[in-house]
């Protein structure tokens, strides 16, 4: 899977980090900033992102599939401006060498990718530029072919995100934008054997605005890709759109066109591939028969939506308090209820008044009894215990333990 992220609040947990003091680089990486250091003849100061594709300040890359790594550099150089910089240096047995330094089209990167395209040999960088002062994002790709002139291809847009939606076995690029009315609308790019890129159609989500919280890409089960939007629309829904190419026309893949729930919480709960199979999943909300539960737990369910008929994944329960889901057996919908705990929470017989699990947090594995029926399971860096009731089988165990899903 393929996602995105963007401007405004979707970059406000995990924006682009200025580094607060210099980072401890190793040889080869000061002899990178030495380069670009000579070559503009002042000292620079690197940048990195957190959110998309690259952790570090400098990324190597083998550009044009030769064994031996390209540099790829984001930085600021004080006499150049406010914006970001680009830079892409060749190693040789000199050294490293400056062979593209390029001003970025904004303060900061949103997005970096590598793609492939047909006609062109190599990897090409892709980036996503934003400034805090300016709605308007951009996106460049950087054409790095040696036996090719190509420009800077540069297009205004608000979120990206790149896969191989034509089947190609090549890269394509979905752009978003948002018009003076608040619509949001997309487009599919692929690059043609001209050596440019065009649009294989437009379409317009089904609401205005609203607030974008991820755009994927994710395999269909009929081998085609397609792109998933989740967003919500500031009355407490979440929506999720989805569309793929049919002979190179962009269709929705949902029968109803688009999947709603109610969702008043954070995080938001976007399409993910919950339980490993490859496929997204898109979340709708179950109201529960009992009301008393509403406050601290969501009852939902996990479907792949683009079926003819949805085919649920999952049924479970989502905690709001730690953002914690865990699946529970189809058979127990509407035969059990949840009750909060200080540190979890336990599922119960509605019949019976049988606690058929507790879920809670502990300090140390050493608070565990052990038992046939007991599992610790990691969520981050905290550590929950899971007790099962003897009533419940081993498959029903392993359906619960293995889905058991952090949101933070």
């Amino acid at each position: 899977m393929f996602a995105f992220t963007g401007c405004s609040s979707l970059t406000g947990k995990s924006n682009i980090i200025n580094l607060l003091s210099a980072p401890k680089l190793s040889e080869n990486e000061s002899n990178i900033v030495a380069a670009i250091e000579n070559y503009l003849g002042e000292d620079i100061s690197l940048k990195y992102s957190k959110n998309m594709g690259y952790s570090a300040p400098i990324q190597l890359i083998d550009i044009d599939f030769d064994r031996v790594y390209e540099a790829v550099v984001f930085y600021y150089a004080p006499n150049k401006g406010a914006n970001i910089r680009f830079a892409l240096l060749s190693h040789s047995q000199e050294g490293w060498k400056v062979v593209a330094d390029k001003e970025g089209l904004g303060t900061d990167v949103f997005y970096f990718d590598t793609i492939t395209l047909p006609k062109v040999y190599g990897r090409q960088i892709t980036v996503g530029y934003q400034s805090a002062n300016i709605g308007e994002n951009f996106f460049v790709t950087y054409f790095t072919d040696k036996t090719r002139e190509i420009a800077d291809y540069v297009e205004n847009c608000q979120y990206i995100v790149t896969g191989d939606m034509t089947g190609s076995g090549y890269s394509d690029i979905i752009l978003t934008k948002e018009s003076n009315n608040k619509s949001i609308s997309f487009s599919v790019l692929t690059f043609t054997e001209d050596l440019e890129f065009r649009s294989l159609g437009t379409k317009k989500l089904k609401y205005a605005g609203v607030e974008v919280s991820q755009v994927m890409i994710s395999t269909l089960k009929d081998g085609r890709n397609a792109v998933y939007f989740d967003y919500s629309d500031g009355h407490n829904r979440m929506h999720t759109e989805v569309y793929a190419l049919e002979n190179n026309k962009v269709v929705s893949c949902i029968p109803s066109g688009i999947v709603s729930k109610s969702w008043e919480h954070e995080p938001v709960i976007n399409s993910r591939d919950i339980n490993g199979n490859g496929y997204a999943e898109t979340a709708t909300v179950i109201q529960p028969n009992r009301p008393e539960e509403v406050p601290s737990f969501k009852y939902m369910e996990w479907s792949d939506c683009t079926q003819k008929d949805a085919e649920r994944i999952y049924y479970g329960i989502f905690d709001i308090r730690e953002n914690i889901f865990m699946a529970l057996p189809d058979q127990w919908q509407d035969a059990v209820y949840a009750a909060a705990l200080d540190n979890g929470f336990e599922i119960i017989n509605a019949e019976t008044d049988e606690t058929m699990l507790r879920f809670t947090e502990i300090e140390s594995i050493d608070d565990i009894e052990s038992g046939a029926y007991s599992y610790s399971v990691y969520l981050g860096t905290n550590l929950w215990h899971l007790e099962c009731s003897e009533n419940m089988d081993t498959s029903q165990i392993e359906h619960v333990y293995k889905s058991i899903t952090d949101f933070d």
